[in-house]
């Protein structure tokens, strides 16, 4: 018999529709990090991304019958994920002042290399510069490497406009960067999300 570390999200989440509670519960070890990152991207804010990750586990374990295993399982949850961050959004949209800086609470480390920092600049750049759909396709694309037809079925969108909406954005992107950051950065504008 396999152990539940070898079996499929999808297979996961067949057995936590027939009313297994250890079939969440690694579903839930398996994709907290990813969905806490994708949410604290969106937020800016460590506390609400932590309790939008906790109403989105809430939601798919109470929403699970719904998922279709033909589909991604992880392709679900971020849908879930990503509607209510959308909702928490417009509930409180904060003006470009408002956002805040970026900080690591942890000290840089000595390694810590330049194009890490302009990295990290570009995804704050991304956020203030692009709308929400925007930077959500940004980062499901290159910060948890989601393939177009994922962030299609997340976004509800077809796979062109999902091509269309990634060109838009990094096109909008490259036009707001400043000459000394557009110098710093690849070309094809390579986004790597730091780690959290």
């Amino acid at each position: 018999m396999n152990s539940q570390h070898d079996e499929s999200d999808e297979e996961l989440a067949r057995k936590a529709q027939d009313g297994c509670l250890q079939s969440m519960e690694a579903l839930v070890i398996r994709h907290q990090n990813r969905l806490f990152r994708f949410l604290l991207a969106k937020t800016q804010n460590r506390s609400n991304a932590e309790d939008l990750m906790q109403e989105t586990f809430v939601k798919a374990y109470r929403k699970i019958h719904r998922f279709n295993p033909k589909y991604a399982f992880s392709t679900w949850l971020f849908t879930i994920a990503n509607r209510l961050a959308v909702s928490a959004w417009r509930k409180y949209k904060p003006t470009v002042d408002e956002i805040p800086e970026i900080t690591d609470s942890a000290p840089c480390p000595a390694t810590q290399t330049e194009r890490d920092d302009n990295r990290e600049n570009l995804w704050e750049l991304a956020r203030i510069a692009l709308n929400d759909t925007q930077y959500t396709a940004l980062w499901l694309h290159y910060g948890e490497d989601l393939s177009i037809v994922e962030i299609a079925q997340t976004l509800r969108r077809t796979q062109t406009g999902v091509k269309v909406l990634l060109h838009r954005a990094r096109k909008k992107l490259s036009k707001s960067l400043t000459p000394t950051t557009r110098a710093n950065q690849n070309s094809d504008l390579t986004f790597q999300p730091n780690a959290t």
